[in-house]
């Protein structure tokens, strides 16, 4: 019976606890137990659950090295989605490998037209191969930029080459003796050759310098000489320097320096070539204005013709003045020819848009001669001792029609480069598309 009565007592012990007590023991608990992840539904499969969110996660990040050991179809429809995905974006843009901005040319417009009537089985694949085209295109922009940096530098470098070459030219100064080192290789004559015709020993022997340097090196240019009449070889007597100057991006400027001169006020004549950002050609270009004395203007000149009334039929003289032939036309500013092939060929040779035309061509080409040849050359062509840059021979054919000579470029004369090794030969920026 004792047993009855305390039974009762353990029971009800803790009904009678006091309610601090009671928080004091919750407490503990809390203390050794962690908070249930998710309080309103305190479920032991919320554990299970994030233990199994983390393995799937572990897994996922498996993916990449298991891929690598899985056929190839595997990956390979990734990367086509992927290259879908990229050229939809570029569909959308318009643009293109190369910078943001570019627009896409001609053959990627085409391409997008042809390939949208392929399957849709067979479409991934050309897209995919456009998307490697595509980085070729990407890296080949970054090797012309990474060469005209090399050139930017190059330039730089030749300045105070150039500066002590003006010095000499024009008599600032005399040879200095690290200049004169290989004066020896000089001394022995060969009788097989001669001072050229056009070169005064005379006026050289009285005067400091090297007169009549530059024009004498642009007058020896095939390239060039059909440009320069006996009227501009006056005018050239004063030139005494030629260099060049390169701006923002890929624009540069070639200056003509002139000592004073009954021709013309300017110090200076410049050619600006100008290349647009996104653009590989010249697409115009800004010349000096020449200030003429008057009477001196060797790009035009005045011819009297005579006119006669068709009522009175008494006949007058009148005065008029047209342009002519002239080098120094080279430093009249110009714009690129339409792109449109159509639309030039819709031209008369007449037309004053079609001699625009020409005149650019003809400005590209002198730009080229003088830019490539006649800076970096300029003592060979002074002496006249350069092969013609600009005269590529045709193939030699036998009496039967068969090509003779096969050596060289498929029988073209190559174009003889400059002597000094180190002038870099890259693509041309400023030529006729």
């Amino acid at each position: 019976m004792e047993q009855n009565n305390e039974l009762p007592k353990t029971t009800e012990e803790p009904a009678v606890k006091s309610e601090e007590t009671l928080q004091t023991a919750e407490a503990e608990t809390n203390a050794v137990l962690p908070p249930p992840a998710a309080p309103e539904d305190p479920k032991p499969e919320a554990a299970e659950t994030g233990t199994k969110e983390q393995e799937v996660k572990e897994a996922a990040s498996a993916v990449p090295s298991a891929q690598s050991e899985a056929p190839a179809e595997i990956s390979k429809s990734s990367e086509v989605d992927q290259a879908v995905k990229t050229e939809e974006t570029k569909a959308a843009t318009g643009e293109v490998p190369g910078g943001q901005g570019h627009k896409e040319s001609e053959e990627d417009v085409e391409f997008k037209k042809v390939v949208s009537h392929m399957p849709d089985e067979v479409k991934p694949r050309f897209v995919a191969l456009k998307y490697i085209t595509d980085k070729r295109k990407e890296l080949a922009d970054k090797l012309e930029e990474e060469i005209r940096e090399l050139e930017r530098q190059f330039d730089l470098d030749c300045v105070p080459l150039d500066k002590k070459r003006e010095e000499l030219i024009n008599g600032k100064r005399d040879p200095m003796a690290e200049e004169l080192e290989k004066a020896g290789e000089f001394d022995m004559q060969h009788p097989e050759a001669e001072v050229p015709a056009d070169i005064d020993i005379e006026e050289l022997k009285k005067s400091k310098g090297v007169p009549g340097f530059w024009k004498t090196a642009l007058r020896n240019s095939e390239a060039l000489i059909k440009f320069i009449t006996d009227e501009d070889a006056k005018v050239l007597d004063h030139l005494t320097d030629i260099r060049k100057e390169n701006l923002e991006g890929k624009n540069y400027r070639l200056v003509f320096k002139f000592a004073p001169n009954e021709f013309f006020t300017n110090e200076e004549l410049v050619k600006t070539i100008i290349v647009p950002e996104g653009e590989t050609f010249c697409q115009e270009t800004q010349g000096t204005e020449i200030e003429w004395k008057e009477g001196k203007n060797v790009t035009k000149k005045t011819i009297k013709k005579k006119q006669k009334n068709k009522k009175t039929k008494a006949t007058r003289e009148v005065t008029k003045t047209v342009d002519i032939d002239s080098f120094f036309n080279y430093f009249k500013s110009r714009k690129a020819p339409p792109k449109d092939q159509d639309e030039m060929e819709d031209m008369d040779e007449d037309d004053e848009a079609m001699k625009e035309i020409n005149a650019f061509e003809d400005d590209t080409h002198i730009t080229e001669e003088i830019e490539d040849e006649i800076i970096p050359n300029a003592i060979y062509y002074y002496f006249g001792i350069m092969e013609d840059s600009s005269d590529e021979s045709s193939q030699e054919s036998g009496d039967d029609g068969s090509d003779s000579d096969h050596k060289g470029s498929q029988g073209k004369s190559k174009k003889k480069k400059s002597t000094d090794e180190s002038e870099p030969s890259s693509k041309k920026e400023c030529k006729q598309q």
